[in-house]
């Protein structure tokens, strides 16, 4: 082989070693950002399921409060319409 043509190999192999590490270089930086990508949404979703635990809590304990209201409601309303009831036999029989 010439001289020449062994430089010119040489050039080819010394821009192909640069490529790759070019490469290899950028497949670092990918890495970073996709580790990073994964930290910062997993952070953030992390935050959102406990928010949607803190408000599904808060939605039961709302409905244990309603029903705990809606028992006394039903049971004052229970009383009055024994006490009407009452008041109506009381007010025919003072009628008669």
């Amino acid at each position: 082989m010439s001289e020449q043509l062994l430089k010119e190999i040489l050039g080819e192999l010394k821009a192909l070693n640069q490529l790759i590490g070019n490469l290899e270089a950028g497949q670092e930086q990918l890495r970073q950002s996709l580790a990073r990508i994964e930290n910062e949404h997993g952070e953030k979703l992390s935050a959102l399921f406990d928010g949607y635990k803190l408000r599904g809590d808060q939605v039961a304990e709302l409905k244990r409060h309603l029903d705990l209201r809606l028992d006394s409601i039903s049971l004052d309303l229970a009383y009055l319409v024994s006490k009407i009831a009452s008041h109506e036999a009381a007010i025919i029989k003072l009628a008669k």
